[in-house]
């Protein structure tokens, strides 16, 4: 990773139109990155991201992958940002109707509340995301200079 968001080594494995799917070399960091969700590991276990190709480098090239589209700003602000959102927008509706249930404090309905709007934000962030990364070209391949 670099300061520009996501720069990695791989291989073109595939080539269609001016996309290219390459192989990315897995890293140690590749476990706990936030970024993980776009170059996961396929049913071959492979790492493969899909990128633009505008140069139409062909199948086993060595490249670098750089994103280009600010798609982690936008994957990040969608999984943390919408869940916090619920959350808010549950305690605010507790707040303001003044829910409450017999025996039950006020401030425990409303964290109740908080995260039952946490759980349907974060349910359709998850959705958004998805339909995010996959219909998103934020990468593309640039040939590496050996």
């Amino acid at each position: 990773m670099s300061a520009d968001g996501i720069q990695d080594q791989g291989t073109i494995t595939r080539v269609e139109n001016h996309l290219a799917y390459v192989e990315i070399v897995p890293h140690d960091a590749c476990n706990s990155c936030g970024a993980r969700v776009l170059c996961k590991p396929g049913q071959d276990g492979k790492q493969t991201l899909l990128a633009s190709n505008p140069d139409q480098l062909p199948v086993g090239t060595q490249v670098v992958v750089r994103e280009t589209g600010h798609l982690l700003l936008k994957v990040a602000v969608t999984q943390y940002g919408l869940p916090l959102a619920g959350f808010i927008i549950g305690l605010l509706i507790a707040i303001l109707f003044r829910l409450s249930w017999t025996g039950i404090p006020a401030e425990v309905v409303q964290f109740g509340c908080g995260i039952l709007g946490l759980m349907l934000f974060g349910f359709f962030a998850r959705q958004l995301i998805e339909k995010l990364v996959a219909g998103s070209n934020g990468f593309q391949v640039y040939k590496l200079d050996l």
